[in-house]
């Protein structure tokens, strides 16, 4: 292997290579994009860390772990291939879609540090969050070809050894291609067969049939339209997360939950077995529609900010179950003004993530995680809610501030919890 050393992210490259799935395995295949699939062109690209104990030398981990990490890789694609695909952005008339040929692959690279601490990485106090930085792969740039046609690779994959501490795998993608549903699918499928050798019988087979999101609003034209207007951005051309931001972790116990429930809303709409359309649950692709509350700021800071909060997300969310798709428009044009500028959505506080992932579940053979993270939420307008490692039916939730705000947080987060406790 290679070796070469990384001075500004103080790592050092032991491999870089293209994982592709197994010869003639996969057809040469076209997917459409859905309508539920366009609005994510505005989005920077999805980034997900699972860090995984590992107290053994580089050098076994490279002869040990790593060949059955790209094996299991080649295997899942062959079933999850527009993770190995081209997304596809042609000039007018012509739709953008998932292409994948013979011989396409994920970029996936291999590095070693030094230098980070993998128990501070792990800890659950406020940290930098450009600590996680080094450890995230950068998508392949997009190629140009003659008609103007832009490729844009769908996923990236950096694996970091620790020495004698563990290890982490960092996946980048198009959120286009997928949501964090089908993401999580293709992570327990590569993780089966990782641990046990085979294809699993118990996870199913992703669905690619995406003519059964039906449109029946006539949404996808009008995207369309907005989406030749402002077309996606090199996903390197994205904005690096601020310095002075830190990332926390709040944990809610079951008992917590229990009593907490009816507080509790969720942004993001995940729409299988849901819809009238009935969408299986391994359908692949984007089956998330959004909702949007507002509130004056006044009522939101009162005394009962937290019940008019809830009582407005709330209200959202039931019109949604009579309407499933209807938050999409919204959806879209909240990311597409807040790239181009022409609107400040700056005040917008959005929920990324659900305890339904079952991060702590993605288990390679070395055990379950002892942390899973999602790096694109850089920013202080997101939270993301995920499992609890430690504790069944637990959750925590993941924010980033900035240092002053987060302390301000926490102490507001646990005085107001105790109160609403001890009222339930």
């Amino acid at each position: 292997m290679a070796e070469e050393v990384n001075h500004h992210h103080t790592l050092k490259v032991l491999e870089n290579c293209q994982i592709s799935p197994p010869p003639a395995s996969v057809p040469s295949s076209s997917l459409p994009l859905s309508h539920l699939d366009f609005p994510f062109f505005y989005c920077a690209p999805v980034k997900q860390i699972f860090f995984y104990d590992f107290p053994h030398p580089t050098q076994h981990f490279l002869q040990t772990v790593l060949p059955t990490l790209k094996h299991s890789l080649s295997l899942t694609l062959q079933h999850f291939f527009p993770f190995a695909a081209n997304l596809v952005f042609p000039p007018d008339p012509n739709l953008p879609h998932i292409l994948y040929s013979e011989g396409d692959s994920v970029s996936f690279s291999v590095s070693e540090s030094t230098t980070h601490h993998f128990t501070h990485l792990l800890s659950n106090t406020p940290r930098e969050i450009t600590h996680e930085q080094p450890f995230i792969p950068s998508l392949p740039s997009p190629r140009t070809l003659k008609d103007g046609t832009l490729l844009f690779p769908t996923m990236a994959i950096q694996v970091t050894v620790f020495p004698n501490s563990g290890f982490t795998i960092c996946i980048s993608f198009r959120h286009e291609v997928a949501d964090a549903y089908s993401f999580h699918h293709f992570m327990k499928f590569w993780a089966f067969i990782s641990k046990k050798g085979d294809p699993p019988s118990e996870i199913p087979l992703p669905l690619h049939n995406r003519e059964m999101i039906k449109d029946t609003k006539g949404l996808k034209p009008v995207l369309l339209e907005n989406l030749r207007n402002f077309p996606p951005k090199n996903p390197n051309e994205y904005k690096t997360p601020h310095s002075d931001l830190v990332r926390h972790r709040f944990t809610l116990s079951r008992n917590q939950v229990e009593k907490l429930k009816k507080w509790v809303a969720i942004k993001a709409q995940n729409w299988r077995n849901r819809s009238g359309d009935s969408i299986p649950s391994n359908y692949f692709g984007n089956c998330l529609t959004s909702c949007y509350a507002v509130l004056p700021k006044s009522k939101l800071v009162g005394e009962n900010g937290i019940c008019e909060a809830m009582n407005a997300i709330g209200s959202k969310i039931r019109g949604l179950k009579s309407e499933a798709f209807k938050g999409v428009e919204l959806f879209e044009s909240s990311h597409k003004f807040s790239h181009s500028g022409e609107k400040d959505w700056s005040h917008l506080v959005q929920v990324v993530g659900s305890p339904k992932h079952n991060v702590y579940g993605t288990d390679f053979g070395w055990g379950k995680p002892k942390l899973g993270e999602m790096l694109h939420a850089d920013n202080s307008t997101t939270m993301c809610p995920s499992d609890c490692r430690d504790q069944d039916s637990a959750i925590e939730v993941e924010l980033v501030q900035k240092p002053l705000q987060m302390k301000k947080f926490s102490a507001i987060w646990e005085q107001q919890l105790g109160d609403i406790i001890a009222v339930s």
